[in-house]
């Protein structure tokens, strides 16, 4: 292989090729010029040299979306075989996650907006403003995560994190980037289980009697007695209660949460 030299009196010309993410610094030695060329005029033996320097690293942020979605219709056992219920998910009040159970009951997961089965997968709820891939990880809490998918392991608060890394030239333009974070927590709790109060009145016009508590729908914890009672009005008797209560004939007795 031959390479033709420059003549003497020539001018020669040393072009500079920074990696992503460094510029040219200086140069040193022999010629002119400070940016990606440098020419030489050649009158004999020179040398030149260019240093290359990082660009500065530009700052990030990454935004992640709460926790508040329903994604999966899955259902875990708390309570040992036979007792399945839903885990919850939420970042707002009880109100909502009983609404949601209520959902659950009625609707068959149609509706349950706070709704979480025990492993769901979430991919594409955070962005950088780098545009660069994102990585999560638990912080704290009862759950585990893998790549994207986390798995609820229990009742608590658990805080994830969304990660860029940074780095160096990195694309789409070779611009240099400071890591960023953020994270968001929400709340893993037992939905609590409904009381439906119906008055039923055989033979009759309107309510036959008063119940306690009044007729409509309560949200107990699970395993919570509650009393209930009946009283009839005058022309009418109580024939009874239907449901698993304690006692289906007296006017006065509980109900045990155990399910819906």
């Amino acid at each position: 292989m031959s390479r033709e030299l420059p003549f003497y009196g020539s001018t020669a010309t040393v072009t500079a090729t920074p990696s992503l993410g460094y510029s040219v610094a200086s140069w040193s030695g022999a010629g002119t010029g400070n940016g990606l060329t440098r020419s030489i005029v050649v009158t004999g033996p020179a040398s030149t040299a260019v240093t290359f320097s990082q660009n500065a690293l530009q700052n990030q942020t990454v935004r992640m979306n709460p926790i508040s979605q329903r994604v999966s219709g899955a259902t875990i056992s708390l309570n040992g075989p036979g007792l399945q219920w839903p885990w919850y998910a939420s970042q707002s009040s009880a109100s909502d996650i009983v609404s949601a159970y209520t959902d659950w009951q009625t609707s068959g997961y149609s509706g349950g907006s706070e709704h979480l089965g025990p492993t769901w997968n979430i991919e594409g709820s955070a962005e950088s403003s780098s545009g660069l891939p994102i990585t999560y990880s638990v912080v704290s809490g009862p759950a585990t995560i893998s790549g994207s998918t986390v798995t609820l392991t229990g009742v608590g608060t658990v805080t994830l994190q969304a990660t860029q890394s940074g780095g160096v030239g990195l694309s789409p333009n070779g611009t240099n980037w400071n890591p960023a974070s953020t994270q968001v927590s929400f709340s893993v709790v037992v939905p609590k289980v409904a009381l439906n109060i119906e008055i039923n009145t055989v033979g009759g016009s309107g309510a036959g009697g008063t119940v306690s508590p009044s007729a409509g729908v309560y949200y107990y914890n699970e395993g919570t007695v509650v009393p209930i009672s009946a009283s009839a009005f005058a022309g009418f008797n109580f024939t009874g209660w239907t449901g698993p209560v304690a006692n289906t004939g007296v006017t006065s007795t509980t109900v045990t949460m155990t399910g819906p």
